[in-house]
């Protein structure tokens, strides 16, 4: 708690000390009993100074209660209204890294190289604190600041980047916690569009009540297109291919994403930049979350354990846990 300010205390004793030197002379007023009026005199005069220390209290106190500081913000209600697509996480992802890194570091940790030289260290964004905060509060504290730990950055990016960098910080917290081959918590999908054989344009969001096995294609991802062939995951079951290389797209029997952003945005949970990304395979399930993650070098060639992974997701989603942040409203 904040020291009483230098002269306040003297002030409250000295304003005591004159209502009880005005009672007492009118207790003894004459010698005689105080008159009702003299009476209500002195309840004035000591009720009178009782309210001046409060107001002196009051302004003692007040800067520590951060009683006008603290103002009803709407904007801590609100949702990111991009959709969560994978456009505006790649947007976001660029954004962070020309305005974000340099004290929280590419990933977000933290670890910046600009943080060694602060007195108080930036947040990790990949923590669970960032899972306690609303969208409207990450896009209040990007657009105003934190006091003197964070510059706002409100007056140099559109209202539209705010909100992507909100979806790429999301994005990125969860990304830290899917890189595991299994998890039991789930994490919002980010939408995008297909093209499929059929000339028709499908959007993730539209393949509710289905499971996506959503398979980034590497140079090597011949050998496992004529693995996945011999599969019945399911009808159920909505394949979809990202290209990583242009070459990949070619002849292809399922749906395929060519947007850039796609790559760029997938990437985050595998931990990698989008050039540097190899083969790759998520689970979404019915409700657009996300689940495991496979990739080269842990069970790549277990098909029985993906087709298992399909069947546990098949489960209800009340009966699983929920790790997303949900989109908090």
């Amino acid at each position: 708690m904040r020291a009483i300010r230098p002269g306040a205390r003297e002030a409250v004793s000295g304003v005591i000390a004159r209502s009880r030197f005005v009672v007492d002379n009118l207790a003894t007023c004459r010698g005689k009993p105080i008159l009702a009026t003299e009476r209500r005199i002195a309840v004035i005069a000591f009720l009178l100074p009782v309210a001046v220390v409060g107001m002196i209290v009051i302004a003692c106190f007040a800067q520590d209660l951060n009683l006008p500081a603290i103002k009803a913000l709407p904007t801590g209600f609100h949702v990111s209204p991009t959709g969560y697509t994978a456009r505006s996480i790649a947007r976001g992802a660029d954004l962070f890294a020309v305005y974000c890194a340099a004290c929280h570091g590419m990933e977000g940790r933290g670890n910046g190289p600009a943080s060694r030289d602060l007195n108080k260290k930036p947040t990790n964004l990949t923590s669970g604190h960032t899972y306690a905060h609303r969208d409207g509060d990450l896009f209040r504290g990007i657009t105003n600041g934190i006091g003197e730990v964070m510059p706002g950055f409100g007056a140099d990016l559109d209202e539209d980047a705010r909100w992507s960098l909100v979806d790429f910080i999301r994005a990125n917290a969860d990304a830290s916690r899917l890189r595991g081959l299994v998890t039991s918590a789930v994490f919002p999908a980010p939408d995008f569009s297909a093209e499929c054989p059929n000339g028709s344009t499908i959007a993730l969001n539209e393949l509710r009540g289905g499971i996506v096995h959503l398979v980034l294609a590497g140079a090597r991802f011949a050998e496992r297109q004529r693995q996945l062939a011999e599969l019945d995951l399911g009808k159920d079951v909505t394949t979809i291919v990202v290209p990583l290389e242009a070459r990949t797209a070619k002849d292809m029997s399922v749906c395929v994403a060519v947007d850039p952003d796609v790559i760029k945005a997938f990437a985050l949970y595998r931990g990698r930049d989008a050039g540097e990304l190899q083969t790759a395979e998520l689970l979404i399930d019915a409700s657009g979350l996300l689940h495991s993650i496979w990739y080269p070098g842990i069970d790549w060639n277990d098909t029985g354990m993906l087709k298992r992974r399909i069947e546990e997701i098949r489960t209800p989603a009340s009966l699983r846990a929920r790790g997303s942040h949900a989109r908090r409203q």
